[in-house]
């Protein structure tokens, strides 16, 4: 489904601008002040101003996409790499004391939202459920790791933030199960077909032959 062009015009000024508003001074300073804020606030939307900046990007990268990144593979992997490394406490940690850490947050998680719009509407429906369910488990193991650790994972953080988190992202992992799972019955939104599949029907003539 072909998108129109002040559609992905407005995707592209909204991710950017997202990207720009978490960046100032102040939001950063607000949002990093809590684990919860951290977390389950800007980090996630850092990823939906990538996945914007993707979808406004994907006709034009189609291309590439259709010869480097089949069935959403290697958008795929590098999401997820980027996500699980921000899994991790320690990772969260360090981005508070060092800049560099705060760098790579602020370029890498859109990339990854990027990737994530670039590779499902690609891929096929069991290898977009299997990554929906890993993705769900992994926020649950987080939620328990969170709650139940009897020790600080984040030095830079209270004890009582961290159990906050916990049952925030326990909250996320449920919202995520019940919209995926309910999604196939009550006809929400699917990805649209890309460009590619498109036109690959379009080559095939009535009956089959190709043209």
């Amino acid at each position: 489904m072909k998108k129109s062009g002040a559609t992905a015009g407005f995707q592209a000024a909204a991710g950017a601008g997202v990207i720009v508003a978490l960046m100032l001074p102040f939001s950063r300073g607000r949002l990093e002040a809590t684990l919860v804020g951290h977390v389950l606030v800007q980090m996630p939307l850092l990823v939906l101003a990538g996945w914007l900046l993707g979808s406004a990007l994907a006709e034009k990268l189609e291309r590439v996409m259709e010869q480097w990144n089949r069935f959403g593979v290697a958008g795929f992997t590098f999401a997820i790499f980027v996500m699980l490394f921000w899994m991790v406490p320690r990772s969260v940690d360090t981005a508070i004391a060092h800049t560099g850490y705060e760098i790579f947050k602020f370029a890498g998680l859109p990339c990854a939202g990027a990737a994530l719009a670039l590779s499902f509407p690609r891929t096929i429906p069991l290898l977009a459920g299997a990554l929906k369910a890993h993705f769900v488990s992994m926020l649950a193991v987080l939620a328990w790791l969170y709650t139940a650790a009897p020790v600080r994972l984040c030095n830079s953080y209270l004890a009582s933030d961290q159990k906050m988190l916990g049952a925030g992202t326990a909250l996320f992992a449920c919202a995520f199960a019940i919209y995926w799972a309910l999604g196939p019955l009550f006809g929400l939104p699917k990805p649209q077909p890309t460009i590619a599949s498109g036109a690959a029907a379009a080559r095939e003539a009535p009956g089959g032959a190709r043209i």
